[in-house]
């Protein structure tokens, strides 16, 4: 009898052995994805932005917006956040070829409460997603630059112009911008914000302009004879006369101040002095680049799971 029943345990594990290497492993879900400059200006109230990246399945639980209880952009410096909205996740039914098949994944989100003349500058930005398994996404975006509808009348952008280069990627290196404005009396322009800590207008290399420029005009070509470089931070400040019913064009330069993040869509803010006021003019974001995201390599992505948000509290708890 006992003989009988250790012949039978052994053909039943036997059994489940030859079943469990028959059975492929759950396969485990995760999103790549590269920090890029997020700046831009809301216009209206139903704006919205895309955050896009690959996702290592299509169909999964963590792709489908219905199953998203909380949405936050977080500054990862200050722990200042604000609530989003995500309003659609699209996924791509054809899958791109890396080391493994991806599919393209672009989330639709909008930030879930009325801004006042607000604006918001996270330098390192952290995407966090948190589903009703209680499990969070928590993806770093980038930099997350957004302002309230601020856009006046008084400056008017004839024509505006972005250079490339490639520096650490594809990137804008320069604008050319023709102004003019519709203000009694002179202005004098002091300063042009980029809405970006990745690059800054260099005042000092700042150059007018008689003729337009192409988008793939070549910056030491500008501003030729200068051997212009990219990454020295140049002082100064800009004073740029426009007179009543003039038209004066320019070409700034950048000045790259980080090198983790490329230039490809932001807002300009235009300081000028009227009548001993300081004013401030604010140019819509405008996508100077359109880059596939595929472009990169896949060393260049980063790799996020989704994890227990239990263990992303302890860890910040931690870390604190």
């Amino acid at each position: 009898m006992i003989k009988r029943l250790m012949m039978l345990f052994v053909l039943v594990a036997s059994v489940m052995v030859i079943l469990l290497m028959l059975i492929k492993p759950r396969e485990e879900f995760y999103v790549l994805y590269k920090s890029k400059s997020y700046s831009m200006m809301k216009s209206s109230n139903n704006e919205s932005f895309q955050i896009d990246m690959l996702a290592s399945m299509k169909e999964s639980f963590y792709m489908d917006e219905e199953f998203i209880v909380r949405g936050v952009i977080r500054n990862q410096k200050t722990d200042e956040q604000v609530s989003i909205e995500v309003n659609d996740i699209h996924i791509d039914d054809h899958p791109v070829q890396l080391d493994r098949l991806y599919y393209p994944v672009v989330f639709d989100v909008r930030l879930s409460f009325a801004m006042d003349s607000f604006e918001i500058t996270y330098d390192e930005a952290v995407l966090e997603l948190v589903f009703e398994n209680q499990e969070m996404l928590s993806i770093e975006m980038g930099e997350f630059y957004y302002l309230e509808d601020q856009s006046s009348s008084y400056i008017n952008v004839l024509e505006m112009i972005a250079t490339h280069e490639v520096y650490h990627g594809l990137t804008v290196s320069g604008l050319y911008l023709e102004l003019a404005h519709n203000l009694p009396g002179e202005i004098i322009i002091r300063e042009i914000a980029l809405g970006s800590s990745v690059a800054s207008i260099n005042p000092f290399y700042t150059k007018e302009m008689h003729t337009s420029v192409s988008y793939d005009d070549q910056l030491k070509d500008i501003l030729y004879p200068v051997n212009y470089d990219h990454v020295k931070i140049q002082e100064g400040e800009l004073n740029i006369h426009i007179r009543r019913s003039q038209t004066i064009a320019h070409y700034f330069p950048f000045t790259y101040l980080r090198e983790d993040l490329l230039m490809h869509r932001f807002y300009l803010k235009i300081i000028y002095l009227f009548e001993g006021e300081i004013r401030e003019e604010v140019i819509d974001d405008f996508p100077y680049i359109r880059q596939n995201m595929l472009a990169h390599s896949e060393e260049e992505y980063d790799v996020y799971y989704p994890r227990m948000q239990s263990e992303f509290i302890r860890e910040t708890i931690q870390e604190s």
